[in-house]
């Protein structure tokens, strides 16, 4: 791994969802779209973010005052569109961004870091002349890191390592789709299909095998389907592991939220503080042990970067978790730990984190929705974080848009993260 002063990140997060299927266009603009400016708060003092236009400057303006990050025409960088949307297309063919990314970043001070680490990627750091920090580049291209994002290819690598995974088979065509259909819906009630090559939870449809049969003509068109039962899911944990040169970190296990269907943010640790008693039945520890574990094989095989593993507790199961999925990119897990390092420093890890993503929003701007949330208090207390040195709090992770907004609470226990999650959901909603 390369050992340089500041980073280029690149959020390429349109790369975690297959071009070639029917669907790519509505998730870009319905999830993709919506994900850049989280990235602020990954960043530190100095370096610099790509993504495909300009990001809301209030914002840019708040992340700063939280983080420094310095004025916002030297740490954003808008590429533009292209008809491919892929962000690094749009940066090799915008003349003034590349200028303005090769002024800034020499290759004897900076590198590359992305969403997800992809050939395309590799490209921008080559024009650039910058390095790549995380995998190497040759594994990359080989296909490494696409193998640990497929679902199916880490399923079986989970198998082989002896880790508990969701029974089922894949189909690879059509044909094989209905087929399996059929012989599934014959012993359970309800299917889950996951297209093995879709990122959050947009390549999932379920229900009854006779509804899945109806709706498949308009959802699959390529690609490779996992056909598995519809488990009766209590909770869902996601561990963050880092894995280096010299080694693998846990970072973390979260406690997923789901509202509607959807994934929608998630609590850690795992057991909060304040509530251990709650699931003191679910053996989180076999959760522990399966992520480093599993991190090790991918250490061993090369790969290097933030790995998130998705887990599942299965209603009269909660001693065997099992897991789901491999995200090797950035996700909500990661980016929410990055800032709790940013800002709160060596007692990152003594806080409890909330994220809520995707909260329908009152506000038509983030001015407005800060402004109305700086008059918030709870007990007396203000819970708006707009300053550096805050002991705990809330931040907003994305600004306004298109209706919806994200936020992050940092706190010592649940019952302060339940407080402030009540006095202000109702506000940011428009509701008080």
């Amino acid at each position: 791994m390369v050992n340089s002063t500041h980073k280029l990140l690149v959020a390429n997060v349109e790369e975690a969802l297959p071009q070639d299927d029917l669907l790519f266009s509505y998730y870009y603009g319905e999830k993709s779209a919506g994900m850049f400016a989280r990235f602020l708060a990954e960043l530190h003092p100095g370096d610099m973010l790509l993504v495909p236009w300009r990001l809301d400057s209030d914002f840019c303006a708040y992340m700063d005052r939280l983080i420094g990050l310095g004025s916002e025409t030297a740490y954003v960088v808008d590429a533009g569109l292209t008809d491919s949307r892929l962000l690094v297309d749009a940066a090799l063919a915008n003349d003034h961004a590349m200028g303005v990314l090769r002024r800034y970043c020499s290759p004897e001070a900076w590198h590359i870091e992305a969403f997800m680490e992809t050939p395309t990627v590799l490209r921008l750091a080559e024009a650039l002349g910058l390095p790549l920090q995380g995998t190497n580049p040759s594994l990359i291209k080989s296909g490494l890191i696409d193998s640990l994002n497929d679902k199916l290819y880490f399923k079986h690598l989970a198998e082989n390592a002896g880790i508990p995974v969701v029974p089922g088979h894949a189909a690879h065509n059509a044909i094989e789709l209905n087929a399996e259909l059929r012989n599934w819906g014959k012993r359970f009630h309800r299917i889950m299909l996951r297209k093995t090559k879709y990122a959050g939870g947009a390549g999932n449809l379920s229900g009854p095998a006779r509804m899945l049969q109806a709706k498949i003509k308009d959802w699959y068109n390529s690609g490779t389907v996992m056909v598995e039962p519809f488990l009766n899911i209590t909770e869902v944990s996601g561990s963050l592991v880092s894995i280096s040169d010299s080694g693998t970190e846990l970072l973390g296990c979260d406690r997923q939220i789901f509202e509607n269907g959807g994934w929608c943010g998630f609590t850690a640790p795992f057991r909060t503080p304040g509530a251990e008693a709650l699931y003191r039945e679910f053996n989180i520890e076999a959760v522990y042990e399966g992520a480093l574990k599993l991190a090790e094989i991918a250490r061993e095989r090369g790969a290097r970067g933030l790995m998130n593993l998705d887990w599942a507790f299965v209603a009269g199961q909660h001693d065997k978790p099992v897991v789901l999925e491999c995200n090797f990119r950035r996700n909500g897990f990661g980016y929410v730990v990055e800032f709790a390092k940013s800002y709160f420093g060596k007692r990152w890890n003594r806080q409890t984190l909330y994220c809520r993503e995707s909260i329908p929003c009152g506000f038509p701007s983030f001015e407005r929705l800060s402004m109305r949330l700086s008059e918030v208090k709870w007990r007396g207390e203000k819970v708006f974080i707009d300053a550096p040195n805050a002991e705990r709090g809330l931040i907003i992770t994305n600004p306004p848009r298109s209706g919806k907004t994200s936020l992050a609470i940092f706190g010592p226990d649940q019952h302060y993260i339940s407080e402030v999650w009540r006095t202000v959901s109702p506000i940011i909603e428009g509701k008080l």
